[in-house]
């Protein structure tokens, strides 16, 4: 069974070369360009959403009467369409409201978790003051991408980046070594072959 699973994975080694190709080719054109990440992703988001709309507003004909198409028409895929093209039109206006989100988002979990720490050393005194440190660096950060939010865009573009790079080596490693595997697999019940010939024409 370990053997098949391998033989699949070596199978494919030169397409997951290509792979790990492409996301260092990425990865490097999103480090030269890291505002283009949050932007991607709010235009992909909106490409997702039109087509969501048009399906949703084709098959909404299968359903209804001509004379009141217009009024049975779904809502939602009129809604979808409408927020698609917004998000394809104006990518970086939405990418930072995006960013503005996520950093409300952590500034309100900081002070939640603030008020639990401060709650909990209420009752029990002997809990360490360092508990303080973790929800006060989460509510500095939020605060920061709030007042910021264009520089944590590039910042987690930088991220988006190495991440990928990372990913393209980190591959590129493991599908040379799975090179090798599969050769060495390959090789191994030739030679065992070789062998026992050899020692059946000794014993003759």
């Amino acid at each position: 069974m370990k053997e098949s699973i391998l033989t699949r994975f070596t199978a494919r080694t030169d397409w997951m070369f290509l792979r790990n190709i492409i996301c260092i080719a990425a990865g490097v054109l999103l480090w030269m360009y890291p505002d283009a990440f949050a932007t991607g992703v709010v235009v992909g988001i909106g490409i997702l959403l039109v087509l969501y709309g048009v399906i949703s507003f084709l098959l909404s004909f299968r359903h209804v009467i001509r004379n009141i198409l217009i009024h049975t028409a779904s809502i939602n895929s009129i809604v979808s369409l409408v927020v698609g093209l917004a998000f394809i039109i104006k990518p970086s206006f939405f990418a930072q409201w995006f960013i503005v989100v996520i950093a409300i988002c952590i500034i309100g979990l900081s002070i939640l978790q603030l008020i639990e720490i401060t709650s909990l050393r209420s009752f029990n005194s002997s809990v360490s003051a360092l508990y303080y440190l973790s929800p006060l660096v989460l509510l500095g950060l939020g605060i920061l991408v709030l007042v910021k939010p264009e520089g944590v865009v590039n910042l987690i573009g930088y991220f988006g980046a190495a991440a990928l790079i990372y990913t393209g080596i980190s591959g590129i490693f493991l599908t040379i070594r799975l090179k090798k595997e599969n050769k060495r697999k390959s090789v191994a019940p030739a030679s065992g072959m070789h062998y026992n010939s050899n020692q059946d024409f000794s014993n003759e």
